[in-house]
């Protein structure tokens, strides 16, 4: 329970499954620094790999999970979210860099700002339908990111949320999203195609900045370009 104390050393070592149960139904902000203490972060949480949160949270708080060390992350490989998640709050998992897989669930509406921002050892990000907005920076510095399933419910993507993916392979198709932000894609250097169908969708200044592989993009006549959007790109339109 979120309850619970914890003294130093408890998991070192071990490689350990947290289950998290919330009464309330949403985890607190800085739950986790609460929970363990970061008077030595490294060494209470060294043995945890995997996170499951319970079914009948709704929300995660703003830097949930986040560290003011790192690298007490570096070790964590896993986290379950459950199908009662609606929201995903700013650095909620921010630099969980031992972190290779994500799945979204349904029910999840938004993700915040710098979320997920420096997973670097996310490679896979599957978002069910549902989500309608991906804050600024959410998966900023994703850098062994190569696959991402941005949903046809999406409206809105932030400034930086892609930003520096720079592995990043898979074909984007945004079908209902209406504002591209600043630098959303930037530096995504493997990005091979985009498609763009909003109709007046509005793109944001260097949002596909230095994507060098970038060959064919799509977008609608009516849509609004801001400055230098495909600038360093060899892009056919």
């Amino acid at each position: 329970p979120d309850s619970a104390n914890f003294g130093n050393f408890v998991f070192n070592g071990d490689a350990v499954k947290l289950i998290i149960t919330v009464d309330s139904g949403v985890i607190p902000k800085e739950f986790l620094c609460s929970v363990f203490s970061y008077s030595a972060p490294v060494r209470k949480i060294l043995g945890i790999q995997e996170i499951v949160i319970s079914e009948g949270i709704t929300s995660i708080s703003n830097y949930a999970f986040s560290a003011n060390d790192s690298s007490c992350h570096t070790v964590l490989k896993k986290i379950s979210l459950p199908s009662t998640l609606t929201s995903i709050g700013s650095y909620a998992f921010n630099n969980c860099k031992g972190l290779t897989e994500l799945v979204i669930p349904k029910g999840v509406t938004s993700i915040g700002s710098n979320a997920f921002q420096g997973c670097t050892g996310l490679t896979s990000v599957m978002i069910n339908d549902g989500l309608i907005s991906i804050s600024s920076y959410a998966f900023c510095g994703c850098t062994n990111l190569t696959r991402v399933t941005i949903p046809d419910s999406v409206t809105s993507i932030g400034d930086y949320a892609f930003a520096d993916c720079t592995k990043l392979a898979s074909d984007i198709t945004l079908k209902n999203v209406a504002t591209i932000g600043i630098n959303a894609f930037y530096n995504c250097k493997a990005l091979p195609k985009v498609e763009m169908l909003s109709r007046g969708v509005q793109i944001g200044d260097n949002a596909f900045f230095n994507c060098i592989s970038l060959e064919t993009t799509t977008v609608p006549d009516s849509a609004n370009f801001g400055n230098f959007v495909f600038n360093g790109d060899a892009v056919k339109l």
